[in-house]
């Protein structure tokens, strides 16, 4: 598949309004454990801008860039976010910034979308000199059994109610991403795992607290059906932190 394809698929997906999710939520807490005073920041497949939006209501960040493929999504979000952050149309698998170009990289929900997963790790990376927090979407739970059995369904020709697989929608299991970055030489500093009501439908409608703000537990994190994480390179032997 070439990516313009991808481009168009995304171009004709446009919303008006910000829909603040809660891996939004999730990942502006990860933030909010980070230093960022005088930090830059990126957010690679910033959408229509709502974690663009949260970081600079809720933690006053001066240097924000937004990045997407749809230039519709862009005209969107600069329509709510106006000049107080930089957007751009780019693609995540050639970033159109320097090497280190910003502190803190932020990637939610959008690897599994890209056509080639690797290159698009490893340009977030070289354009950070930090952290960088990722949203996946989590099969390992029955939510995510259930997804990948509509979209074997919708492949042999089924139509299920209410679901409509993207154009390009890689499935992730939490611990083998887990591996995969690590495997790269990444650090993983924190995970969380969120959304548990979609991951485990009923068990988990009496733990509010559960389904809002997700959970750091040991296994429990890498069972909510998305799994937010902060990483960082690791240094080697010798250099200053």
């Amino acid at each position: 598949m070439h990516i313009a394809r991808a481009r168009k698929y995304y171009e004709e997906r446009v919303s008006c309004t910000l829909r603040f999710t809660v891996w939004h939520l999730v990942a502006l807490n990860h933030l909010m454990r980070i230093s960022l005073k005088g930090q830059r920041i990126l957010d690679a497949g910033c959408g229509h801008g709502a974690l663009c939006k949260l970081i600079i209501d809720k933690l006053s960040s001066e240097y924000v860039v937004g990045l997407d493929i749809s230039s519709n999504r862009v005209r969107v979000a600069k329509r709510y976010l106006g000049p107080r952050v930089e957007l751009i149309i780019g693609d995540i698998h050639h970033l159109p910034f320097r090497p280190g170009a910003f502190d803190v990289v932020l990637c939610l929900e959008t690897l599994e979308h890209l056509l080639d997963i690797n290159k698009g790790i490893c340009e977030l990376l070289r354009v950070s000199t930090k952290y960088l927090i990722l949203s996946i979407p989590n099969y390992l739970n029955l939510g995510g059994f259930f997804t990948i059995v509509a979209r074997l369904a919708t492949k042999l020709g089924l139509k299920i109610p209410g679901f409509e697989p993207q154009i390009i929608d890689h499935i992730f299991f939490a611990p083998l991403v887990l591996r995969l970055l690590r495997g790269i030489g990444l650090s993983i500093s924190r995970i969380t795992g969120a959304n548990f009501r979609y991951a485990f439908p009923i068990i988990t409608k009496p733990l509010p607290k559960l389904e809002s703000l997700g959970t750091e537990t040991p296994l429990f994190n890498l069972m909510g059906s998305h799994t937010i994480l902060t990483a960082s390179k690791k240094l080697r032997r010798g250099n200053k932190q």
